[in-house]
């Protein structure tokens, strides 16, 4: 015949610790895994947001984007254009008067 041995009080007590310790445990688990479910939605909600549409891809190479680079262009082409000339035209001036110095000093 087995003897049942008797359970205090204290080690009921002492059971509910250990059963409250595990619960806090799965609970922080859970805690931790929702968390990274929702780092890892916000990252790609993120990630969707930041990628270029079709449309985007396309126009950043055509249309709209196109005529404004075609236009940068050729106002820059047109001022360096005319500063060249503002450029020859100063040095002609320069050596015009040049000229017409040494021809007064000739007379």
């Amino acid at each position: 015949m087995r003897i049942r041995r008797r359970r205090s009080p204290a080690s009921r007590a002492e059971r509910r610790r250990r059963r409250d310790g595990r619960d806090r445990e799965r609970d922080s688990q859970l805690t931790r895994s929702l968390e990274r479910i929702h780092r890892k939605r916000r990252a790609e909600r993120r990630a969707e947001r930041e990628r270029l549409s079709d449309a985007e891809l396309k126009r950043t190479y055509t249309g709209l984007d196109r005529a404004y680079a075609e236009q940068f262009i050729a106002v820059c082409d047109e001022s360096r254009s005319a500063a060249a000339d503002r450029s020859d035209s100063l040095t002609s001036t320069a050596s015009s008067d040049l000229t017409n110095h040494t021809r007064h000093l000739d007379l």
